[in-house]
C-alpha cells in the first residue's frame, strides 16, 4: 500500500525540538520524513509551513480587503519556506500542495500552479476521477484524511469498510 503524508513544516520543526512529541498530533521530525519518503511507499506533500490554523487567516484563504500582492507575499514566503526546509533536510521538494483544512481561494490556486506544483489536495473525502485529456484534474483532488484523533484501524475501516 502507498500513502501520501502532508506535512506542516512548523510541526515538523517542533517535533525536532521536543523530546517526546505528542503522538496524537502525528508529528514527524525531518529524519522521519526522509525515512518515509526514501521507503518508496510514501509521498510527502507541502501542507504549508505555518498556515494550518483557523484563527485570523483561515488556512491559506485570502483575508478580506487583502491585496493580491500582500497575499502573494504571505503565501509564497510560507510555502517556499517548507519547500526549502524539505530540500535542506531531506534532499527533495514536494510536488503536491495540500490546502490546510481544504480552505483555498483563487489566488492560492493560481500561485500553487505558478510555483510548479503538479497537483493539489483539498479535504473532501471522495474518489477522484483522473482523465488524461483534462490538464486541470490533478488540482483540487479529494483525499481521505487520517487525523491524529483516530487509530489506523479506525481509519482503514472508514476507507475500506468492514
Amino acid at each position: 500500500m502507498k500513502a501520501t503524508v502532508s506535512i506542516v513544516g512548523a510541526y515538523t520543526d517542533a517535533a525536532c525540538e521536543e523530546a517526546e512529541p505528542d503522538p496524537a498530533y502525528s508529528y514527524l521530525d525531518w529524519q522521519d520524513v526522509s525515512v518515509l519518503r526514501d521507503s518508496g511507499h510514501v509521498e510527502i506533500c507541502n501542507h504549508s509551513y505555518d498556515m494550518h490554523n483557523l484563527e485570523g487567516r483561515r488556512g491559506v484563504g485570502q483575508l478580506e480587503g487583502e491585496s493580491y500582492e500582500d497575499y502573494r507575499k504571505v503565501f509564497l514566503n510560507d510555502t517556499t519556506k517548507l519547500q526549502t526546509l524539505c530540500d535542506e533536510h531531506c534532499g527533495f521538494q514536494p510536488n503536491v500542495y495540500t490546502y490546510p483544512f481544504g480552505i483555498t481561494c483563487e489566488s492560492a490556486s493560481r500561485l500553487v500552479k505558478n510555483m510548479g506544483f503538479e497537483a493539489s489536495l483539498g479535504v473532501e473525502e471522495k474518489i477522484n476521477i483522473i482523465k488524461k485529456e483534462d490538464e486541470h484534474c490533478l488540482f483540487g483532488l479529494y483525499r481521505y484524511n487520517r487525523s491524529g484523533i483516530i487509530s489506523t484501524e479506525e481509519f482503514m475501516k472508514k476507507v475500506f469498510g468492514a
